[in-house]
């Protein structure tokens, strides 16, 4: 986050893929953003789930698109490919009335804390220190 002057409210969605589905260093990473900008903070919510679900279902080697993960509904009950990625959602928000703040989301942490906790200690470790 961050503070415009005079600026209006607006936040734009990114995808940093970093890894494959294996947890493996992409020879390309990449910073995609999902979707245009959004105006209205109450847009927010939806967008992240959808850009969560795009990180735990999409394979970067596939020729998927990604607009299916922006325009398809989220089946909330189907189990996603992955139960947790190192690549994250990154939120850039701007507006007036604003502090500096990083966000970083890592999708699945929270879904799979229970029966999967100590590696997820161990993944969530590991990207500290190794960013």
């Amino acid at each position: 986050m961050s503070q415009i002057p005079n600026g209006s409210w607006k936040c734009q969605i990114s995808l940093r893929m970093m890894y494959d589905g294996d947890g493996q260093n992409l020879s390309d990473p990449q910073v995609l953003k999902f979707g245009d900008v959004l105006t209205d903070p109450c847009d927010v919510e939806n967008r992240l789930r959808r850009a969560q679900n795009a990180i735990l279902n999409w394979d970067v080697d596939d020729q998927v698109d990604l607009l299916q993960f922006l325009e398809e509904p989220v089946d909330t009950g189907k189990p996603a490919d992955l139960c947790f990625s190192r690549n994250v959602v990154r939120l850039e928000v701007s507006g007036p009335d604003l502090v500096d703040v990083t966000f970083i989301d890592l999708p699945g942490i929270i879904a799979n804390a229970i029966n999967e906790v100590y590696l997820l200690v161990f993944r969530f470790t590991d990207i500290v220190r190794n960013g």
